[in-house]
Order: C-alpha cells, then structure tokens, then sequence
C-alpha cells in the first residue's frame, strides 16, 4: 500500500503564537539611535586620527609641523561617513514625523 504525502497544514500569514518562548520582549533601538551612536564614536575615531597624523618637533627652539596625510585622509573619511550616518537619520526621523 503506497501512502500519500500529506499536505501541510494552512497557517495565516498574520499568526503569532503568545508565549513567553518567543524571545526577548525588549524592543531593540529604532535605525536612527543606532546610526548617531555610531556617528558619535566615527567622529571620536576622526577627532583620535587627525591629532594622531600631526606631528611636532622642536629643534633649536623652532616648533615645526608635519603631517601625516594617511591619518588625516582616515579622520576626513571617519568624518564624511559620520555626516552621512546623520543625515540618514534625520531623514528617517522626519520621515515618521509626516
């Protein structure tokens, strides 16, 4: 005797099973906290590579600077991702306002 396969049973799309085994009921931060959290340590990272890439030395009483262009490309870079990370917020948080 040759036994069919039985098709599975029809579940709602919108169905939710209540228990507690679902998972954690703390809802995580909304995309624009998380973004101008990150912004904020990008823009500590830029503040740490630019004074990283300027270097002093004395000589004969003569303080003179130099750079170093690799540091400073890093904290415009750190920079300009931290700006666009806050622009996309304020996008999405006036987005949700209207």
């Amino acid at each position: 005797m040759v036994r069919c396969a039985q098709r599975p049973l029809a579940v709602p799309a919108d169905y939710r099973p209540d228990g507690p085994w679902q998972g954690s009921t703390v809802k995580p931060p909304p995309p624009s906290v998380a973004e101008v959290v990150v912004a904020l340590v990008l823009v500590g990272l830029a503040w740490w590579c630019w004074h990283r890439g300027l270097i002093v030395t004395v000589r004969r009483g003569v303080a003179m600077n130099r750079v170093e262009g690799s540091w400073w490309a890093a904290a415009t870079g750190a920079v300009t991702l931290a700006g666009l990370l806050l622009l996309d917020a304020a996008r999405r948080v006036m987005g949700k306002a209207s």
